[in-house]
Order: structure tokens, then sequence, then C-alpha cells
């Protein structure tokens, strides 16, 4: 999901530029949003699997 989000941002930037001179507005607040899914993404990528290979060593 936050890959692909992205991903569409990095086509919108420069369309946006290209048709209307401007970059595209955004919320702070998505921009927060979609920063704080990245890092718990990230988080749970990590520590899941670390966890599973702690239990199965114990």
């Amino acid at each position: 999901m936050v890959i692909g989000s992205a991903i569409a941002a990095a086509t919108l930037i420069p369309m946006m530029r290209g048709v209307t001179g401007e970059a595209p507005y955004a919320p702070p607040l998505l921009y927060a949003s979609f920063a704080a899914a990245g890092v718990g993404l990230a988080l749970l990528a990590v520590t899941l699997p670390a966890r599973a290979a702690l239990r199965r060593r114990s």
C-alpha cells in the first residue's frame, strides 16, 4: 500500500507540474499519515520475523 502510494506520488508530482506549473497540494495530516503507515509497516516487517525466530530457538 505504501509502495503503491509512493509510486503514484512519484508520477503525480511531475505530471501536475507539467500541467499546472505547481506541485500538487496535500494536507500535512495526509503526509503524516503516510509516514506513520510506512514506519508502522517497517516495524512490523522487522519485529514479527524476529519474534518468530526467537520463539523457535527457545
